[in-house]
């Protein structure tokens, strides 16, 4: 891939092995958090609800924002280095390293999976939501009926 070792041409290796390192990285916590996910949406499917905590499943849901987030920020593999829209070299090798590394595959798999994740999280919310929603409504449903019934032992 390289036909001379320069100064630039050398970090822009180091660039793009540090770019797989972190991909490596945060494949790691995206299958956990998929994972994770996949059995929330598994006990969804076998009893019909969630038992878990609002304030754990928004902590659940910001972890997965936060870590999608950091993976576009961290990564940057959507942005070329300057190196190589200056020299038509450079841009050869710096492609065909992330091509040997399948930077960019595995870059859209992990975002097709916190994608996933996302859409997932937000279905088993509406669905906390949707109870929580019921419950409350039932309870002013108790209220009313507690208030008919007062006023009539008022009028009795």
């Amino acid at each position: 891939v390289i036909d001379r070792v320069t100064e630039a041409r050398g970090d822009l290796v180091a660039l793009v092995v540090a770019q797989s390192a972190a991909m490596e990285y945060y494949e790691k916590i995206v299958d956990e958090m998929f994972t994770h996910t996949a059995r929330l949406v598994d006990r969804l499917e076998r009893t019909g609800g969630v038992t878990y905590r609002m304030r754990s499943l928004h902590r659940f849901i910001g972890s997965a924002l936060g870590t999608r987030t950091e993976v576009l920020s961290v990564l940057h593999l959507l942005d070329k280095p300057d190196a190589t829209w200056d020299d038509p070299e450079m841009d050869r090798i710096y492609n065909e390293l992330r091509a040997e590394f399948d930077l960019l595959d595995r870059y859209h798999a992990l975002e097709a999976k916190l994608r996933s994740v996302q859409e997932a999280l937000e279905m088993v919310l509406s669905v906390v939501r949707d109870r929580r929603l019921y419950v409350l409504e039932a309870a002013i449903v108790v209220l009313i009926l507690f208030e008919i019934v007062l006023s009539l032992v008022r009028v009795i």
